[in-house]
């Protein structure tokens, strides 16, 4: 399950989760160096969304730059993609505090 592993890559980001009764609908929460604490809810849609993409983001980004070092020794590479997370946030909370934090969380990454 694609999502179960991006909770279990939430540690990427010094994230915690804390599970309830029904599997994977849990709330993960993550510390940003601004002291700010995203808190998101599994059982939203929008917030499990942003994570999964997220992760997916940091994965890719960390495969690329393994790959670009194996074929020239060096990471220096130009990386374009796209990340469509926090308007699942926006969409959800409009510009709340919570879509604020996956703002920073994603610039944090």
């Amino acid at each position: 399950n694609r999502f179960l592993i991006s909770l279990q890559k939430a540690s990427w980001l010094g994230g915690s989760y804390v599970a309830n009764e029904e599997p994977l609908t849990g709330a993960l929460t993550i510390s940003l160096p601004t002291n700010l604490k995203v808190h998101l809810q599994m059982s939203k849609k929008s917030d499990k969304e942003f994570i999964t993409n997220l992760i997916s983001l940091i994965h890719h980004i960390r495969s690329a730059i393994e790959l670009q070092q194996d074929v020239s020794g060096s990471a220096s590479a130009l990386m374009t993609g796209y990340f469509h997370g926090i308007k699942a946030l926006q969409m959800e909370y409009g510009s709340t505090e919570v879509a604020q934090g996956g703002v920073e969380l994603f610039t944090a990454t």
